[in-house]
Protein backbone atom coordinates (compact mmCIF):
# COMPACT_ATOMS: atom_id res chain seq x y z
CA UNK A 1 0.00 0.00 0.00
CA UNK A 2 1.26 3.61 -0.94
CA UNK A 3 1.54 5.51 2.55
CA UNK A 4 1.60 8.49 0.70
CA UNK A 5 -1.75 8.13 -1.13
CA UNK A 6 -3.18 7.00 2.12
CA UNK A 7 -1.81 9.87 4.16
CA UNK A 8 -3.20 12.40 1.40
CA UNK A 9 -6.71 10.49 1.66
CA UNK A 10 -7.01 10.94 5.63
CA UNK A 11 -7.91 14.00 5.48
CA UNK A 12 -10.93 13.75 2.69
CA UNK A 13 -12.04 10.73 4.55
CA UNK A 14 -14.44 10.46 7.27
CA UNK A 15 -13.95 7.39 9.58
CA UNK A 16 -17.27 5.20 10.06
CA UNK A 17 -17.60 1.57 11.78
CA UNK A 18 -20.31 -0.45 13.22
CA UNK A 19 -20.69 -3.83 14.08
CA UNK A 20 -22.08 -5.20 10.97
CA UNK A 21 -20.00 -3.06 8.54
CA UNK A 22 -17.05 -1.10 8.02
CA UNK A 23 -17.85 2.10 5.85
CA UNK A 24 -15.45 4.57 4.60
CA UNK A 25 -16.88 7.92 2.72
CA UNK A 26 -14.98 10.92 1.18
CA UNK A 27 -15.94 13.47 -1.13
CA UNK A 28 -17.12 11.43 -4.05
CA UNK A 29 -18.36 7.65 -2.70
CA UNK A 30 -19.42 5.96 -0.28
CA UNK A 31 -18.17 1.90 0.50
CA UNK A 32 -19.38 -0.53 2.51
CA UNK A 33 -17.85 -3.81 3.16
CA UNK A 34 -20.49 -6.57 5.08
CA UNK A 35 -19.63 -9.20 6.96
CA UNK A 36 -21.94 -11.63 6.18
CA UNK A 37 -20.41 -14.01 9.53
CA UNK A 38 -21.24 -11.01 12.08
CA UNK A 39 -25.49 -10.89 10.11
CA UNK A 40 -25.48 -14.30 10.60
CA UNK A 41 -24.34 -14.44 14.06
CA UNK A 42 -27.54 -16.35 16.04
CA UNK A 43 -28.75 -15.49 19.78
CA UNK A 44 -26.94 -17.40 22.95
CA UNK A 45 -23.60 -17.78 21.10
CA UNK A 46 -22.06 -16.62 24.46
CA UNK A 47 -23.20 -18.37 27.98
CA UNK A 48 -22.18 -18.10 31.71
CA UNK A 49 -19.27 -20.17 32.60
CA UNK A 50 -18.61 -18.57 35.73
CA UNK A 51 -19.47 -16.15 38.49
CA UNK A 52 -17.91 -14.84 42.35
CA UNK A 53 -17.90 -11.60 44.20
CA UNK A 54 -15.08 -10.49 45.02
CA UNK A 55 -13.67 -7.10 47.24
CA UNK A 56 -12.27 -5.03 45.50
CA UNK A 57 -10.72 -0.81 45.17
CA UNK A 58 -14.29 0.21 44.22
CA UNK A 59 -15.95 -1.96 46.84
CA UNK A 60 -17.64 -5.77 46.46
CA UNK A 61 -18.25 -5.92 42.34
CA UNK A 62 -19.90 -9.45 41.35
CA UNK A 63 -17.75 -10.78 38.47
CA UNK A 64 -19.20 -12.93 35.32
CA UNK A 65 -17.42 -14.86 32.78
CA UNK A 66 -19.04 -15.88 29.89
CA UNK A 67 -17.82 -18.06 27.16
CA UNK A 68 -18.14 -18.21 23.21
CA UNK A 69 -19.14 -21.91 22.97
CA UNK A 70 -17.40 -22.76 19.98
CA UNK A 71 -14.24 -20.20 20.00
CA UNK A 72 -13.81 -20.30 24.05
CA UNK A 73 -13.40 -16.16 23.37
CA UNK A 74 -14.39 -14.78 26.76
CA UNK A 75 -15.92 -11.69 27.74
CA UNK A 76 -16.42 -10.25 31.28
CA UNK A 77 -19.50 -8.97 32.82
CA UNK A 78 -19.06 -6.69 36.30
CA UNK A 79 -21.76 -5.59 38.46
CA UNK A 80 -21.39 -2.42 41.28
CA UNK A 81 -23.51 -0.93 43.75
CA UNK A 82 -27.42 -2.02 44.17
CA UNK A 83 -27.06 -3.88 40.17
CA UNK A 84 -25.38 -6.79 42.30
CA UNK A 85 -29.41 -7.37 42.74
CA UNK A 86 -29.61 -8.35 38.91
CA UNK A 87 -26.91 -10.61 39.67
CA UNK A 88 -28.11 -12.43 42.96
CA UNK A 89 -31.63 -12.65 41.41
CA UNK A 90 -30.67 -13.70 37.88
CA UNK A 91 -28.55 -16.79 39.86
CA UNK A 92 -31.71 -17.56 41.95
CA UNK A 93 -34.06 -17.78 39.13
CA UNK A 94 -31.23 -19.01 36.56
CA UNK A 95 -33.82 -22.06 36.03
CA UNK A 96 -37.40 -20.25 35.59
CA UNK A 97 -38.94 -19.63 32.03
CA UNK A 98 -39.20 -15.77 34.41
CA UNK A 99 -36.27 -14.10 34.93
CA UNK A 100 -37.04 -10.59 36.70
CA UNK A 101 -36.64 -8.34 34.02
CA UNK A 102 -34.55 -5.14 34.55
CA UNK A 103 -34.65 -1.54 32.56
CA UNK A 104 -32.42 1.01 32.07
CA UNK A 105 -29.04 -0.62 33.38
CA UNK A 106 -26.10 1.99 33.16
CA UNK A 107 -23.67 -0.74 31.26
CA UNK A 108 -20.02 0.86 29.94
CA UNK A 109 -19.18 -1.48 27.05
CA UNK A 110 -15.16 -1.62 27.36
CA UNK A 111 -12.57 -3.07 25.11
CA UNK A 112 -9.17 -4.26 26.43
CA UNK A 113 -5.84 -1.86 26.25
CA UNK A 114 -3.62 -3.70 28.10
CA UNK A 115 -1.10 -1.19 27.01
CA UNK A 116 -2.74 1.80 29.38
CA UNK A 117 -4.61 -0.51 31.64
CA UNK A 118 -1.42 -2.49 32.47
CA UNK A 119 1.38 -0.99 31.40
CA UNK A 120 -0.15 2.86 32.18
CA UNK A 121 0.85 4.03 28.95
CA UNK A 122 -0.20 8.14 28.01
CA UNK A 123 -1.16 7.67 24.48
CA UNK A 124 -4.57 7.04 25.09
CA UNK A 125 -7.38 7.36 27.71
CA UNK A 126 -8.85 3.52 28.54
CA UNK A 127 -7.41 3.11 31.65
CA UNK A 128 -8.93 6.51 33.04
CA UNK A 129 -12.40 5.79 30.95
CA UNK A 130 -12.55 1.78 32.55
CA UNK A 131 -11.43 3.49 36.40
CA UNK A 132 -14.03 6.50 36.10
CA UNK A 133 -16.53 3.79 34.23
CA UNK A 134 -15.91 1.52 37.61
CA UNK A 135 -16.42 4.17 40.24
CA UNK A 136 -19.19 5.08 38.39
CA UNK A 137 -21.05 1.56 38.34
CA UNK A 138 -19.60 0.59 41.66
CA UNK A 139 -21.35 3.92 43.32
CA UNK A 140 -24.49 4.42 41.41
CA UNK A 141 -25.14 0.97 40.33
CA UNK A 142 -24.51 -0.41 36.87
CA UNK A 143 -21.91 -3.12 34.66
CA UNK A 144 -19.24 -2.69 33.25
CA UNK A 145 -18.72 -5.16 30.07
CA UNK A 146 -15.19 -6.20 29.50
CA UNK A 147 -14.23 -7.19 25.77
CA UNK A 148 -10.47 -8.46 25.05
CA UNK A 149 -10.57 -6.56 21.39
CA UNK A 150 -7.34 -4.65 21.98
CA UNK A 151 -6.41 -1.90 19.41
CA UNK A 152 -10.52 -1.69 18.49
CA UNK A 153 -9.87 -5.27 17.25
CA UNK A 154 -6.92 -5.69 15.38
CA UNK A 155 -4.96 -7.24 18.07
CA UNK A 156 -1.99 -6.42 20.28
CA UNK A 157 0.90 -7.00 17.78
CA UNK A 158 -0.37 -5.20 15.04
CA UNK A 159 -1.65 -2.21 17.80
CA UNK A 160 2.38 -2.35 18.69
CA UNK A 161 3.20 -2.05 14.75
CA UNK A 162 0.51 1.24 14.40
CA UNK A 163 2.25 2.50 17.25
CA UNK A 164 5.89 2.24 16.28
CA UNK A 165 4.15 4.65 13.19
CA UNK A 166 2.71 6.89 15.10
CA UNK A 167 5.91 7.52 17.12
CA UNK A 168 8.42 7.27 14.42
CA UNK A 169 6.40 9.24 11.60
CA UNK A 170 3.72 11.56 13.89
CA UNK A 171 1.08 9.39 12.40
CA UNK A 172 -2.77 9.54 14.32
CA UNK A 173 -4.22 6.69 15.37
CA UNK A 174 -6.43 6.34 12.57
CA UNK A 175 -3.64 7.14 9.68
CA UNK A 176 -1.35 4.63 11.46
CA UNK A 177 -3.93 1.85 11.15
CA UNK A 178 -4.41 2.98 7.28
CA UNK A 179 -0.90 2.69 6.30
CA UNK A 180 -0.48 -0.66 7.12
CA UNK A 181 -3.99 -1.41 5.32
CA UNK A 182 -5.37 -2.20 8.91
CA UNK A 183 -9.51 -1.24 9.25
CA UNK A 184 -10.31 1.67 11.45
CA UNK A 185 -12.40 -0.07 13.77
CA UNK A 186 -13.18 -4.15 13.42
CA UNK A 187 -14.77 -4.63 17.09
CA UNK A 188 -17.99 -6.82 17.08
CA UNK A 189 -20.62 -6.95 20.26
CA UNK A 190 -22.51 -9.87 19.79
CA UNK A 191 -21.29 -10.91 24.06
CA UNK A 192 -23.21 -8.06 24.86
CA UNK A 193 -26.19 -8.69 23.64
CA UNK A 194 -25.92 -12.34 25.09
CA UNK A 195 -24.65 -11.23 28.14
CA UNK A 196 -27.58 -8.44 28.55
CA UNK A 197 -30.47 -11.36 27.02
CA UNK A 198 -29.00 -13.81 30.11
CA UNK A 199 -29.73 -11.49 32.85
CA UNK A 200 -32.74 -10.46 30.67
CA UNK A 201 -31.49 -6.49 31.01
CA UNK A 202 -34.18 -4.96 28.11
CA UNK A 203 -32.37 -1.30 28.07
CA UNK A 204 -29.39 0.33 28.81
CA UNK A 205 -27.97 3.75 29.55
CA UNK A 206 -24.70 3.42 27.51
CA UNK A 207 -21.48 4.88 29.43
CA UNK A 208 -19.86 6.10 26.35
CA UNK A 209 -18.67 9.48 24.15
CA UNK A 210 -19.12 6.90 20.76
CA UNK A 211 -22.61 7.61 18.61
CA UNK A 212 -21.35 4.72 16.58
CA UNK A 213 -21.65 2.64 19.59
CA UNK A 214 -24.82 3.16 20.41
CA UNK A 215 -25.33 2.59 16.62
CA UNK A 216 -23.71 -0.83 16.93
CA UNK A 217 -25.72 -2.17 19.94
CA UNK A 218 -28.95 -0.53 18.86
CA UNK A 219 -28.62 -2.78 15.27
CA UNK A 220 -27.88 -5.69 17.61
CA UNK A 221 -31.60 -5.25 18.92
CA UNK A 222 -30.18 -3.59 21.85
CA UNK A 223 -32.26 -0.63 23.59
CA UNK A 224 -30.40 2.31 24.40
CA UNK A 225 -32.84 4.63 26.21
CA UNK A 226 -29.81 7.30 27.09
CA UNK A 227 -25.83 8.19 27.35
CA UNK A 228 -23.62 8.84 29.64
CA UNK A 229 -20.78 10.82 29.66
CA UNK A 230 -17.28 9.06 30.04
CA UNK A 231 -14.98 12.10 29.66
CA UNK A 232 -11.82 12.40 31.19
CA UNK A 233 -8.90 15.07 31.65
CA UNK A 234 -6.14 13.98 29.38
CA UNK A 235 -2.61 13.37 30.76
CA UNK A 236 -0.10 13.87 28.09
CA UNK A 237 -0.04 15.68 24.98
CA UNK A 238 0.18 12.27 23.63
CA UNK A 239 -3.46 12.04 25.06
CA UNK A 240 -4.95 15.00 24.35
CA UNK A 241 -4.03 14.17 20.76
CA UNK A 242 -5.40 10.92 20.32
CA UNK A 243 -8.62 12.13 22.18
CA UNK A 244 -8.86 15.00 19.66
CA UNK A 245 -8.54 12.60 17.11
CA UNK A 246 -12.07 10.51 18.23
CA UNK A 247 -13.65 13.65 18.39
CA UNK A 248 -12.97 14.55 14.92
CA UNK A 249 -12.18 11.39 12.78
CA UNK A 250 -14.36 9.34 15.12
CA UNK A 251 -17.41 11.97 15.95
CA UNK A 252 -17.02 11.31 19.62
CA UNK A 253 -18.73 13.42 21.82
CA UNK A 254 -15.68 15.00 23.27
CA UNK A 255 -15.57 18.44 24.31
CA UNK A 256 -12.91 20.49 22.62
CA UNK A 257 -11.28 21.62 26.59
CA UNK A 258 -11.60 17.87 27.21
CA UNK A 259 -9.42 17.02 24.32
CA UNK A 260 -6.43 19.74 25.34
CA UNK A 261 -3.32 19.23 27.64
CA UNK A 262 -3.11 21.74 30.32
CA UNK A 263 0.06 22.43 31.58
CA UNK A 264 0.63 23.59 35.18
Amino acid sequence: MNSQKVMQSVDEQVYAANTTCHEVKDITKTTTVENNNEQQQELNQYSLYSKCKINSGYGIVGICVFKHKTSQKEAVAVFGGNCLEILDKTVENENNEQKPNFKDVPIRVHDACITSEVFHSLKCDCRHQLELALKYVSTEGGMVVYLHQEGRGIGLGDKIRAYELQETQGLNTVEANRVLGLPDDSREYFAVRDILNFFNISSIQLITNNPRKVTCLEKLGITVSKTIPCLVIPESEQMAKYMDTKRHLMDHSIPEDFATFQTE
